[in-house]
């Protein structure tokens, strides 16, 4: 089964996320989703450094 989920931003554009590792919250912009290359599937944690896919966060 699969879910998709949409995620709203705050008024400046971020969106709040949570490292799954060392449950540190942290902020993102809504356009680090996407490069011009396409959709960005990692995310890395800037407290601990995690790399993980972005809906592990």
């Amino acid at each position: 089964m699969e879910i998709s989920v949409t995620l709203r931003a705050d008024s400046e554009g971020y969106i709040t996320l949570e490292c799954s590792f060392c449950v540190s919250d942290f902020k993102v912009r809504s356009g680090e989703f996407k490069n011009n290359r396409g959709i960005i599937h990692d995310l890395c944690c800037p407290y601990c450094g995690m790399i993980k896919a972005k809906n592990t966060f």
